[in-house]
């Protein structure tokens, strides 16, 4: 993977595809059956109520945060669950309110991994947790050349249906009269699973998790679906979750795992001689990632294992290393803001309608699995990042001539970094400006130099 210079993204509001928004209407109104589409709006934002103020369980959140437990209550006084289940109209639902923030966030994320390996060609993506497809639609994007199998897992048929008419508009060609569609030979394989693939030997190139782990019913679960989703990753896997305390907490919780649990428990059970009737019992849907009484789902202890391994779990972003999250002490949770375009057609309520520019927030991990050379007994399942840039975590202070960056540094600490013109020269300045919340910045020693070297010349 070859090293490339500090992200920074553009300033622009990201908007979803022009193709995307008119295969969603399509989409919902062949769907809603006979609801109205002002019904169909009034669904959305009940469901974006639930959604937004949802308690996720077993979640870590910081004594300092803000956020205290907080459940949604319907208005004749039951209160929600954390999980729901996903038929036709809450997919529906789903995919109208959900479905734009879902595509940018997804895009954001996506294109840093593009940026920092602009090599990678994934032929075979896996979207767990998939939805209405949204994910899936902006992978196959991003490589759109190389792109040949696509796996969506998700316990909804209802889901399933959606997305499946929703990447037909995308890859073939749908008669606008009789609604049956031509294959199109040269577009990926579409595959729409309840289960994971029973075979570790099946595995994929790029594994997905967008905004599914904080649905799993608890902390158990969600280590069990990552455990499984590392053994059938080739390359990378990406979680992307929402920007709240329980969001954060979910990805803070993957990290930890990935990086020093998740390889020792997939050697674990590789290691285990199970009969057909434990390889059924592997087969749970992702509703029930967990059964009860099913062992082979437990987290084993690391200190436990002998052996050696030459796997190991690399962080690309957003994290400049592998400590502890300096964020979780701190009243704010590690997450970042993207600007979003509403498109028009889907604004549900008033307010999308009066305020197009959104700015949702979301917290995300880029993992990729890596080889070491030679296998070494006793040695972490982990390697420092290959990235070692600053990370820009809260929004800049900026004054004329001086800007100071609050950023988390590659020794694990929060840090301040400033940039002036009178001290870093014009270049560094000019680059400086454009650095936002999110971003990467260079080291101040590297960039100073690098500026005075040029001058010079």
């Amino acid at each position: 993977m070859g090293v490339v210079g500090a992200t920074k993204h553009v300033l622009q509001p990201i908007a979803p595809s022009h193709q995307w928004v008119k295969s969603v209407i399509n989409t919902y109104k062949l769907f809603s059956g006979s609801l109205t589409r002002k019904e169909v709006f009034a669904d959305c934002q009940k469901f974006n109520s639930f959604w937004s103020n949802r308690h996720i369980a077993d979640v870590p959140i910081s004594s300092s945060s803000p956020v205290k437990d907080k459940r949604y209550v319907h208005e004749a006084g039951y209160t929600y669950k954390n999980t729901l289940r996903y038929r036709l109209r809450e997919s529906v639902a789903f995919l109208i309110s959900q479905g734009p923030s879902t595509y940018a966030t997804t895009l954001r994320v996506l294109n840093e991994l593009k940026m920092r390996d602009p090599s990678f060609a994934p032929k075979s993506i896996v979207d767990f947790g998939s939805g209405t497809g949204t994910s899936s639609w902006v992978a196959s994007d991003m490589w759109e050349e190389s792109v040949k199998d696509l796996n969506l897992l998700d316990v909804s048929q209802d889901m399933h249906d959606i997305a499946e008419h929703l990447l037909a508009q995308k890859f073939d060609e749908i008669d606008e009269v009789t609604k049956k569609k031509q294959l199109n030979p040269n577009a990926p394989r579409r595959r729409f699973r309840n289960f994971f693939p029973i075979h570790e030997e099946e595995t994929f190139d790029l594994s997905l998790s967008v905004h599914t782990l904080s649905e799993l019913k608890d902390a158990r679960a969600r280590k069990r679906a990552l455990r499984r989703l590392w053994a059938h990753t080739n390359d990378y896997l990406v979680i992307v979750e929402h920007g709240s305390p329980f969001g954060y907490g979910v990805v803070l919780e993957a990290r930890d795992y990935l990086l020093h649990h998740v390889q020792a428990d997939v050697e674990w059970h590789s290691s285990q001689k199970q009969s057909a009737h434990e390889e059924e019992e592997e087969m749970e849907t992702i509703e029930n990632v967990q059964v009860d009484g099913d062992q082979s789902g437990d987290v084993v202890d690391s200190d436990v294992l002998t052996g050696t391994n030459n796997i190991v779990a690399e962080i690309v972003g957003p994290c400049p290393h592998i400590d502890v999250c300096p964020m979780f002490e701190t009243s704010k949770p590690c997450h970042f803001p993207l600007s979003l375009l509403w498109p028009m057609d889907l604004a549900y309520s008033k307010f999308l309608q009066h305020n197009h520019v959104q700015r949702p927030k979301f917290s995300y991990l880029i993992v990729k699995k890596s080889h070491r050379d030679s296998p070494t007994a006793g040695v972490p399942h982990c390697s420092q990042p290959a990235f070692k840039e600053p990370r820009i975590v809260a929004p800049p202070r900026k004054k004329k001539g001086f800007i100071m960056f609050p950023t988390c540094s590659p020794t694990g600490t929060l840090r301040d970094e400033s940039r002036s013109k009178v001290k870093h020269g014009s270049v560094v300045w000019t680059d400086s400006k454009d650095r936002k919340w999110g971003d990467c910045i260079p080291d101040a020693s590297t960039v100073s130099s690098d500026n005075h070297d040029g001058d010079a010349e």
